[in-house]
C-alpha cells in the first residue's frame, strides 16, 4: 500500500475566451508540477476558457474552442504520467454545466458537473449553467469526435463520482461546494475519500482571506484527509481580482500555499504527503457505524498510483499563515489588478487627475505600488513582467530598477486648478508626484469654465453666480458641475494625446479616484472625474483609504501623504474665503465617512431597509445621538441614496474591494427611480421616534444635542476604576476629568511616560499606581547597573570555566597547568545570574502584561533560552561538572543582546541588509570560481618540473586554488601566490592583477558602497520608530496632565505648576531639566499650555547640548587687566604647543643618540635637567590660565583638565628623581633611574596630544572617535556577541586540535599525535610560531579571531587547521572572515562615515577657536535627525489608541 504522495495545485491568471494563453498556462503548470515530483495536477475552475466569460458561456463557439483546448492539453508530451485536472464548460443532454475533466495520458477518466451554484453577491452562475441535481448518479457522456481521435475513447462517465487508483481515492468539490453547509466532502470522506480537490475562482474582498482558510482547514479537521485548493489569479476581464491563496492541507493544517498577491502568471504548489496520517487521523474520529450514514460513492477505477516507492521521502509540516492587514491588500490587491488591466488593454500607461486629496492619492499610491511590484518582479527575473513592461514603455531593452523611474514612463499625474483650488492641495499634489515620481502636469481650467459660461450666457442672457456671491443653489449647483465636468474632458484630452506631445506611441488610461461611500450616496457629479476608464479604489471605503495612506507613508516613505491625512476633505468647486476652503465634505453631506460606512454595510450585508436600518442605529449610537438624530441621518442617507441612484448606471468600472459595493453592474441589483419621499418608511421611523423620545427626556438626555464629530478622548486604567466623568457633547460646560485623590496617579503616569520618552522606551506597560513604582524602580539606576553587572558576570565565566584562561601565556610549549576551579564555584555564581535573569523576565512580562507578552517575541525567547539554560545547568551538577559540551555557553550572548533596544534595532536593521550582502558576495563567489577554473587551467601540471611550482603550491587541487585566490582576495598572500609564476613568465602577472583589482579593489569597495547605502537606510526605518515613541511618550504625558484641568469643548489645556511638578520628579540631565523649566516657565504669566506648545517644550530634548564656559573673573586693577587679556589670547596655546613640540624633538634627539647604549651606560641628568625646564613651563602657562579664567573656567575646558594634569604628574615625578637620585649618582642606579626617566619622557609625549583640539580637522577626528565609543555600543554589543559565539564554537570543534611536536620546550611528555602533520614550511604556523593563536581556551579563542579578522596570515591558522583537523575546518574560517572582516568592518566603516560627515557638517563652519569652546554631544538619533519625518497627530493618536493598558473613548 502507498504511503507518500506528491500532488500539486496552481494558481493561473487566465484571460477570458484567450484559449491560446489559457493552454499555455496550464501546459507551464502541469510541467512544474511533473518537475516537483507530483502525479496529480489540480487547477481553477473553468481554466480552458475563463471563469468570467458570462454570456459568452450561450455562445457554442465557447464550448467549441473548450473541446479544441482539451484536445491541445490531451496531446501534449507533458501532461503524460501525471493525472490533470482542468476546468471548462461541457454540454450534457443540451443543458450547459460547469465541469472537471480530469485525464491520464490521453485518456479522459471522468467528466465531474458542478452539483451547488454560486449565486449570490457578483455570482451569478445559475443564469448560464445547471447544477448537477442527481447525487451518486454517473452516465455516458458522447465525447465530440476531435476528442474521440486522441484518446480513442467513446464514451467517458459523467456524473457524481470520485476516481479510485492504487493507492488512494480522490474526490472533486468545485468553489461554491466547500461554503455549502452539505458540502459533498463530508460523505466522500464518510466513504473512504482520503484526497479533496477544490477548483475555485474567488475573489479578493478586503479581510476576507482567513474565512477561505478557515473552511478549508476545516474541512479536513472534522474528518481527516488531504484538502487540494486551487484559484484564479488576477484580472480576467472584470471588475473583480481572484486572489490565489493556492494552498494544501491535511488533517486541520496548512502545509502548503501559494502567494495571495502576485504577478506571476503560472504558480504551482506541491506537496508531499503520507496516506498514513490520513488514516491514523480517521480510525479515531470515525466510527464503524457512521459508514452506514453515507451512501457509497461510484468509484472510476484507474490503474495508476500517486505513490512511488520513497518511504523515505520528507513530507511538508504545518506552516502558520500570514493574512495581510487591510492596508497590504489595499496595497497590493489593486495594485495587482491594475497591472493586469494594463498589460492586456494594449495601453501605454495612466492617467489621474490628482487634487492633493486622500482619494486621488489612494489612486496614486496604488500605481506607485504597482510600479514597485513589477520592478521587484524584474529583479526576480520573471520573464513575462519583463516582455510586458517593455512592451508598455515601447524599450525593448528596458530593465525596471526603480519604481519612481518606472512611474515616471507610465504614470502621468495633472493637478487641474481653478480660481476656487487652494495653494495647499497644489503644493500637496505636486510634492507628492515629485516622491513617487510620475510625471506631473498643472492644468489651470478656469479659461475652459469661463468659455462654457459665456456660451451659456450668450445663449440666455443670464449669468450664475455662486451663493457666496448670492447665487441660488440652482447656480451654485450647476457652477460647481461645470468644474468637475471640464475636469473630466481635459483628462480624457491630454490621456490621448499627452504621450503624442511627448514623441511617445500610445495612449494613457484615464484613472478614477471615487471611493465607496461617495459613490453609495452620490457625492459626486455625474460624468466628471469619477467618469474614467478603471477605478482602483471604487469598492474601499474612506476609512480604510485614510488606514492605507498611514502605511504607504511608512512603507513607502512618502511624507507628503502627512498634510494631505491631515487635510479636510474637500472638492473645492466654491468660492475661498480668506484665501481658505470653505467647503468640506463630510459638512455637504451631513455626516462623517465613518458613519457612512455604519451605514452602507447595514444596507447591503445586513440587509436593511430605512425602519429596520433605524431600529440597529439607535442602540448602536445611543451613546453618541439621541433617537431624533438617528432618524435624521437615516432619512439624509435613503433621500441621497434614492436621488443619486441613477448615477450608478454610469459608474467607472472599479476594483471590487468591499461586500458593500453599490455596483449597479452585477452586484447591487436595484432600481435607479425611487420615490424620494419613502412616506410609509419614514413614518414608521417617525412613530417609534414619538415612542423614544419621552423616555430619554425622562431619563435627563437632551434630544436636540449637537453631535460632536471629534471628542476628546477620556482615559481610565487598566486596573482603577473609571477616572472622571465624561463632559456633555457640546453643552459648553466642563466637567473635571478626575477628582482630587486621582492628581497624584495623573502626576506619576505623566513623569513615568516623559521618563520613557526621554530613553525612547515604549509606553505600551501597566499604567496603576503599583505598577509605576515598579516600573520605576526597574529602569532605576541601581536595578539597572545590577543587570548590567549580572550580564557582564556571566559572560566573563567563560574565562574561568574549563578550559580555563587563568594562566600566564596561551603558548603550549610555555604554559603551566592552569587553575581548575572547583565543581560548583562558577555554577554558583551562574545560577544566581540566572535567577536574576528570571526575575528581569518576570518584571517585563508583568509590566507589559500577557496579551504584549504573546506579540513579543524577545520576550518569549527569552523564556525559552533561560529554560535551556537552567536545564543545561542542572545537567552540568548532575554530572559533577565533567560534560564535555555546555550548551548553555551559547546562548549567553542573548543576555546582552535583549537588555538593548538599540541593540535589537541594529540587530534587526543587519538582518534585512544581508540579502543586499548576500548579492554582491554572490557575485564574489562567481568572480572567485571563474578565477579558479581560469589559474587551474593557466597552471596545469607539466613535464617539466621547474615549471610546476605554481601548480604544487596553490592550484594543486580545486580546494587549494579556491583557499589560495580566496586569501589573495584578501592580500594576506600577496605577492607570494604570484612569485613562482611570475618568475616563469611576466605575462602571468596579468592574471593575478586582474583578480585583484577586480575583486579586491571593486567588488570589495563596491559592497562597503552597497552596506553603508542599505544599512543607513535600515538604520533609519529603526530610529524613525524610536523618535515616534518619544512622541507617543510626550503626548500621553499631556494627555493625562490634561485630565486635572477643566476642559472645554473647544480646547484641552495642562496647567504649568502640574508641569513644573511632574518637571522635578523627572530623573533626566540637569541641562535638560533647566531648558524644559525655562521654556515652561515662559507660560507662566498664561498658567496654561496647549498641547503644541507641551510638545514645543519638550523639543529641547532633540537638541544638541552646548557647553557654556563660565564668565571671566573680574580685575579692578588696569594691569590685571591688561595682564588677563594677555594671558587669555588664543597665541598663548599656540606658544605652548611650541614649547610641547620643542620638549618631544629633545627627547627625540637624546634618543637617537642613545639608541646603541645600554640603560646603565645612558646619562639620564643632562635630560632630566632639560625636561625639568619644560615642565616649569607648563606650570607656569598653567598658573597664568588659572589667573586669566579662574578655577572654574579654567576646569570648564576637558583639553586644560588633560593639561593640568599631566602637568602636575611631571612635577611630581620630576621632584621624586632629583630627590632620589640627586648628582652625582652611583652607576648602579642608572637602570632604576632610566625607569622613572623613561615614565616622564611618555607623559610629555602623551602631553603632546594637547594640539589635538586646536586643529580643526584633528579635532573633527577625535571628535569622531570620542563619540564611535560612546554611541556605537550597540553595534560594539553585537560584535562582542559574535566574537563570543564563534569562540564557543572554536573551541568545542579545536580544542587541543594542535599539539607541538614531542621535544618542544615543556612538552616532553606529549604525546606523538598529530606529528606527522607538522610542516616548517616558510609562512606556515609552524615556521612563524603561532602556537599561543589557539582554541585550547576562551581567551586565546578571542585573541586568534581577531588575529583572523585584522587578515594578516590568516591563510596560515586556516592551513594549519585544515591540516590538524580536516579540509572543513576552512568553512569556519571562511564563515568567521565573512562575518567579521567584510560584514562586520564595513558596517564599522559605514557608521564612522556617518559620524564624521554629520561632525564635519556641524563645524565646517566654525573657527578653531568655535571648535574648541564648542562641545557637541553627538547621538545616533541626532545624526539621523534631519532625514527622519515627524508623526501626525492622528498617528499619535492611533498609538494611544492601541495601548493596551491605557484606554481610549472616542
Amino acid at each position: 500500500m502507498g504511503r507518500k504522495v506528491t500532488v500539486a495545485t496552481c494558481a493561473l491568471n487566465q484571460w477570458v475566451l484567450d484559449f491560446e494563453g489559457n493552454a499555455e498556462r496550464i501546459l507551464r503548470s502541469i510541467e512544474a508540477a511533473k518537475a516537483g515530483g507530483a502525479r496529480y495536477r489540480l487547477g481553477p475552475e473553468l481554466e480552458i476558457c475563463g471563469y468570467g466569460c458570462a454570456d459568452h458561456f450561450y455562445e457554442s463557439d465557447t464550448l467549441l474552442h473548450s473541446f479544441q483546448a482539451l484536445k491541445t492539453l490531451l496531446e501534449a508530451d507533458a501532461a503524460r504520467d501525471i493525472i490533470c485536472d482542468v476546468g471548462m464548460p461541457v454540454m450534457h443532454h443540451n443543458v450547459r454545466y460547469n465541469c472537471r475533466v480530469l485525464f491520464l495520458n490521453r485518456k479522459i477518466l471522468l467528466i465531474r458537473p458542478k452539483m451547488m451554484m454560486a449565486n449570490s453577491g457578483i455570482y451569478r452562475e445559475l443564469r448560464w449553467f445547471s447544477p448537477w441535481t442527481r447525487p451518486r448518479h454517473v452516465e455516458d457522456y458522447f465525447l465530440p469526435r476531435m476528442i474521440q481521435e486522441v484518446t480513442g475513447q467513446d464514451t467517458v462517465p459523467f456524473g457524481d463520482c470520485v476516481l479510485s487508483t492504487k493507492d488512494t481515492c480522490i474526490g472533486t468539490e468545485i468553489c461554491a461546494e466547500l461554503w455549502n453547509p452539505n458540502s459533498p466532502h463530508i460523505n466522500m470522506a464518510l466513504d473512504g475519500v482520503e484526497i479533496f480537490t477544490n477548483s475555485s475562482a474567488s475573489h479578493h474582498e478586503l479581510r476576507k482571506a482567513d474565512q477561505r482558510v478557515h473552511l478549508i482547514r476545516s474541512a479536513t479537521t472534522k474528518s481527516g484527509g488531504i484538502y487540494l485548493y486551487a484559484n484564479q489569479r488576477g484580472c480576467d476581464g472584470d471588475r473583480v481580482y481572484y486572489d490565489g491563496c493556492a494552498m494544501v492541507a491535511v488533517n486541520g493544517d496548512v502545509v502548503a500555499r501559494g502567494d495571495q498577491f502576485s504577478l506571476e502568471d503560472v504558480e504551482v504548489v506541491t506537496a508531499t504527503l503520507d496516506l498514513e496520517d490520513v488514516r491514523s487521523y480517521r480510525g479515531e474520529l470515525l466510527q464503524p457505524a457512521m459508514r452506514t450514514e453515507s451512501q457509497a460513492c461510484i468509484r472510476v477505477k484507474v490503474d495508476f498510483s500517486l505513490s512511488g516507492s520513497d518511504v523515505f521521502l520528507p513530507t511538508q509540516q504545518p506552516l502558520q499563515w500570514r493574512f495581510h492587514t487591510p492596508e497590504e491588500e489595499i496595497s497590493l490587491g489593486p495594485a495587482c489588478w491594475l497591472w493586469d488591466y494594463l498589460r492586456r488593454s494594449g495601453q501605454a500607461g495612466f492617467l489621474l487627475p490628482l487634487s492633493g486629496g486622500v482619494d486621488s492619492s489612494s489612486t496614486a499610491c496604488i500605481v506607485h505600488s504597482m510600479c514597485t511590484l513589477v520592478c521587484r518582479a524584474a529583479a526576480d527575473g520573471n520573464p513575462q513582467v519583463l516582455e510586458d513592461v517593455r512592451r508598455i514603455v515601447g524599450d525593448a531593452a528596458y530593465d525596471p530598477q526603480d519604481p519612481r523611474e518606472l512611474c515616471g514612463r507610465v504614470f502621468t499625474t495633472c493637478y487641474m486648478s481653478s480660481e476656487n483650488s487652494s495653494e495647499d492641495t497644489r503644493r500637496r499634489a505636486r510634492e507628492l508626484a515629485a516622491q513617487i515620481g510620475s510625471t506631473h502636469l498643472n492644468i489651470s481650467i478656469d479659461t475652459a469654465v469661463k468659455g462654457i459660461l459665456g456660451i451659456f450666457s450668450a445663449v440666455t442672457g443670464c449669468s450664475p453666480r455662486f451663493r457666496a456671491s448670492g447665487g441660488s443653489h440652482r447656480e451654485n449647483l450647476a457652477l460647481q458641475n461645470v468644474q468637475a465636468r471640464v475636469r473630466m474632458v481635459l483628462a480624457y484630452l491630454f490621456a490621448q494625446l499627452s504621450l503624442w506631445a511627448r514623441g511617445r506611441p500610445g495612449g494613457l488610461l484615464v484613472l478614477g479616484s471615487a471611493n465607496v461611500d461617495e459613490s453609495l450616496t452620490g457625492y459626486f457629479t455625474k460624468y466628471d472625474c469619477s467618469s474614467a476608464d478603471v477605478n482602483p479604489i471604487g469598492g474601499v471605503s474612506k476609512t480604510d483609504l485614510r488606514a492605507f495612506l498611514r502605511y504607504c507613508a511608512e512603507h513607502f516613505q512618502l511624507s507628503a501623504l502627512g498634510g494631505i491625512l491631515e487635510a479636510p476633505p474637500t472638492a473645492e468647486l466654491e468660492p475661498l474665503t480668506d484665501g481658505q476652503v470653505s467647503q468640506t465634505d463630510e459638512a455637504d453631506m451631513g455626516m462623517t465617512y465613518s458613519e457612512l460606512s455604519v451605514i452602507g454595510r447595514l444596507r447591503k450585508i445586513s440587509k436593511c431597509g430605512p425602519f429596520s436600518m433605524f431600529c440597529k442605529l439607535i442602540q448602536a449610537w445611543k451613546d453618541v445621538l439621541s433617537p431624533s438624530e438617528v432618524a435624521l441621518k437615516v432619512k439624509r442617507f435613503f433621500r441621497m441614496y434614492s436621488m443619486n441612484r441613477h448615477k450608478m448606471t454610469t459608474v467607472t468600472p472599479s476594483y471590487h474591494a468591499e461586500s458593500y459595493s453599490p455596483d449597479d453592474n452585477r452586484f447591487d441589483l436595484r432600481p435607479f427611480l425611487y420615490d424620494l419621499r419613502w412616506r410609509w418608511q419614514f413614518r414608521c421611523i417617525d412613530e417609534q421616534v414619538s415612542q423614544l423620545e419621552p423616555k430619554a427626556e425622562h431619563r435627563g438626555t437632551r434630544p436636540d444635542r449637537a453631535l460632536r464629530t471629534e471628542p476628546r478622548p477620556e482615559f481610565w486604567m487598566e486596573t482603577d476604576p473609571l477616572l472622571g466623568g465624561s463632559a456633555e457633547f457640546g453643552s459648553g460646560r466642563a466637567d473635571s476629568c478626575a477628582s482630587d485623590a486621582d492628581d497624584e496617579l495623573y502626576l506619576q503616569q505623566a513623569v513615568v511616560f516623559i521618563e520613557d520618552a526621554i530613553h525612547y522606551r515604549s509606553i505600551n506597560h501597566r499604567v496603576d499606581a503599583g505598577s509605576l513604582r515598579m516600573y520605576r524602580c526597574y529602569y532605576s539606576r541601581l536595578c539597572q547597573w545590577v543587570l548590567g553587572a549580572t550580564i557582564a558576570a556571566v559572560l566573563l565565566l567563560a574565562f574561568v570555566e574549563r578550559p580555563s584562561s587563568l594562566s600566564k601565556s596561551s603558548d603550549p610549549r610555555r604554559r603551566s597547568e592552569p587553575w581548575n576551579r572547583p565543581c560548583g564555584l562558577t555554577e554558583s555564581i551562574e545560577m544566581f545570574c540566572l535567577l536574576v535573569f528570571c526575575l528581569d523576565l518576570a518584571m517585563k512580562s508583568y509590566l507589559i502584561g500577557w496579551e504584549e507578552f504573546k506579540k513579543c517575541k524577545w520576550l518569549i525567547s527569552y523564556m525559552v533560552v533561560l529554560s535551556i539554560s537552567v536545564i543545561d545547568w542542572v545537567l552540568s551538577i548532575s554530572m559533577l561538572c565533567h560534560e564535555n559540551l555546555r550548551v548553555r555557553r551559547l546562548f549567553r550572548p542573548f543576555f546582552l543582546l535583549q537588555n538593548s533596544s538599540l541593540m535589537k534595532k541594529t540587530l534587526k536593521c543587519i538582518k534585512r541588509t544581508l540579502p543586499e550582502i548576500a548579492s554582491v558576495i554572490l557575485l564574489l563567489a562567481l568572480h572567485l570560481c571563474l578565477f579558479t577554473m581560469i589559474g587551474m587551467l593557466l597552471f596545469a601540471k607539466t613535464d617539466d618540473q621547474q615549471k610546476n611550482e605554481e601548480w604544487l603550491l596553490h592550484f594543486r587541487d580545486l580546494p587549494r586554488s579556491i583557499t589560495s585566490l580566496l586569501v589573495l582576495l584578501t592580500t594576506a598572500n600577496n605577492p607570494d601566490v604570484m612569485i613562482p609564476a611570475y618568475s616563469q613568465n611576466r605575462g602571468y602577472s596579468i592574471f593575478f592583477i586582474s583578480f585583484s583589482v577586480i575583486g579586491t579593489y571593486c567588488l570589495m569597495n563596491l559592497l562597503t558602497a552597497i552596506i553603508y547605502n542599505q544599512f543607513r537606510g535600515y538604520l533609519l526605518m529603526s530610529l524613525q520608530t524610536s523618535v515616534i515613541r518619544r512622541r507617543v511618550g510626550i503626548r500621553a504625558a499631556f494627555q493625562v496632565l490634561s485630565c486635572q484641568t477643566s476642559q472645554t469643548a473647544a480646547q484641552v489645556l495642562v496647567r504649568v505648576d502640574a508641569v513644573l511638578k511632574v518637571m522635578s520628579r523627572v530623573k533626566m540631565k540637569s541641562y535638560y531639566r533647566a531648558a524644559i523649566n525655562a521654556a515652561v516657565q515662559a507660560h507662566a504669566d498664561v498658567g496654561v499650555m496647549d498641547r503644541e506648545q507641551f510638545r514645543k517644550v519638550f523639543d529641547e530634548l532633540d537638541k544638541d547640548r552646548i557647553t557654556e564656559h563660565p564668565p571671566l573673573p573680574q580685575y579692578s586693577s588696569v594691569v590685571l587687566q591688561k595682564l588677563q587679556l594677555l594671558c587669555s589670547h588664543y597665541y598663548l596655546t599656540v606658544l605652548g604647543n611650541a614649547v610641547a613640540l620643542t620638549n618631544v624633538m629633545c627627547i627625540c634627539t637624546v634618543l637617537v643618540l642613545n639608541s646603541e647604549k645600554t640603560t646603565v651606560e645612558r646619562n639620564n641628568s643632562n635630560l632630566e635637567i632639560i625636561n625639568l625646564c619644560f615642565i616649569l613651563y607648563y606650570l607656569l602657562e598653567m598658573s597664568v590660565k588659572v589667573f586669566a579664567f579662574g578655577w572654574k573656567g579654567y576646569l570648564s575646558y576637558r583639553n586644560n583638565i588633560f593639561d593640568g594634569v599631566l602637568t602636575v604628574l611631571l612635577l611630581v615625578l620630576q621632584i621624586t628623581i632629583f630627590i632620589k637620585y640627586t648628582p652625582p649618582s652611583p652607576v648602579e642606579s642608572n637602570s632604576s633611574l632610566w625607569e622613572l626617566v623613561r615614565l616622564v619622557n611618555m607623559l610629555i609625549v602623551f602631553r603632546f596630544l594637547r594640539i589635538i583640539p586646536d586643529i580643526k580637522l584633528m579635532a573633527l577626528v577625535a571628535s569622531t572617535l570620542m563619540d564611535l565609543v560612546k554611541n556605537l555600543r550597540a553595534f560594539a554589543g553585537i560584535l562582542v556577541v559574535v566574537y563570543y559565539v564563534f569562540a564557543v564554537f572554536g573551541i568545542w570543534l579545536f580544542e587541543g586540535a594542535i599539539k607541538p611536536p614531542p621535544g618542544s620546550s615543556g612538552l616532553s611528555d606529549t604525546s606523538l599525535q598529530n606529528v606527522s602533520n607538522v610542516t616548517t614550511e616558510c609562512g606556515t604556523y609552524e615556521q612563524l610560531g603561532y602556537w599561543p593563536n589557539n582554541f585550547d581556551d576562551f581567551a586565546a579563542a578571542i585573541i586568534l579571531l581577531y588575529n583572523v579578522m585584522i587578515v594578516n596570515n590568516w591563510q596560515a591558522f586556516m592551513d594549519a587547521y585544515s591540516r590538524y583537523t580536516s579540509e572543513w575546518s576552512k568553512v569556519y574560517f571562511v564563515s568567521w572572515w565573512l562575518t567579521s572582516s567584510v560584514m562586520w568592518v564595513n558596517l564599522f566603516v559605514a557608521l564612522i562615515l556617518e559620524n564624521f560627515i554629520y561632525k564635519w557638517d556641524r563645524s565646517h563652519s566654525c573657527s578653531i577657536t568655535e571648535v574648541e569652546k564648542t562641545q557637541y554631544e553627538t547621538s545616533i538619533q541626532l545624526m539621523f535627525r534631519e532625514q527622519i519625518q515627524e508623526p501626525t497627530e492622528e498617528e499619535l493618536l492611533c498609538e494611544l489608541h492601541r495601548h493596551p493598558h491605557l484606554h481610549l473613548q472616542w
